[in-house]
């Protein structure tokens, strides 16, 4: 199955919102975790593998093309960026919480 990415105009900030993948607000984080959630589903469809394992294969492919290139600025850059992704996972995280907290 093809992958075909989607926007989530609710969590885009671009006013206005094209409501889809032209969108100049495209990728929200929401959208990058549907992405994400659709590529873990299509590549454990074959084997059942797990999202940890997902993750690890991704993370050596990214190292992989990072070494291919032979740059130590591609290797900074990589490691910037997955330190960034984490960052934005907790702000992302800690926004959902607080959501839920202010609903009970």
């Amino acid at each position: 199955m093809p992958l075909e990415w989607t926007h989530d105009h609710k969590s885009c900030a671009e006013v206005p919102c094209t409501r889809d993948t032209e969108c100049a607000g495209f990728p929200t984080m929401a959208d990058r975790v549907d992405m994400a959630r659709a590529a873990y589903g299509e590549y454990s469809e074959a084997d059942g593998t797990s999202e940890i394992d997902f993750f690890r294969d991704v993370v050596l492919f990214m190292f992989s093309e990072a070494g291919r290139r032979n740059t130590a600025t591609t290797r900074e850059l990589l490691i910037h960026n997955i330190h960034l992704a984490a960052g934005e996972w907790e702000t992302e995280t800690q926004r959902i919480a607080d959501h839920w907290r202010k609903r009970k």
